[in-house]
């Protein structure tokens, strides 16, 4: 197991920079399933706009992160 305490700098800008991209490459799947859930009656439409709304805050904030800390550079 990682001990995160110890990272170095580096290491942490890397992790982020994966968990960044790696969250934001989900995004579109997670729109074809709400579009899915609504289809399939699994959703109301005001469930399906919450979910959209907190999706796009949620790639919101990770695009903003990603750009702030300059993480394209590792």
């Amino acid at each position: 197991m990682v001990d995160f305490k110890n990272l170095t700098d580096n290491q942490k800008a890397f992790l982020a920079d994966w968990i960044c991209r790696f969250n934001l490459d989900l995004m579109p799947g997670m729109q074809m399933r709400i579009d899915a859930d609504l289809n399939d009656d699994k959703l109301t439409q005001e469930e399906a706009k919450e979910r959209r709304e907190l999706v796009i805050y949620i790639h919101d904030q990770l695009d903003a992160f990603f750009n702030e800390n300059n993480l394209s550079d590792y």
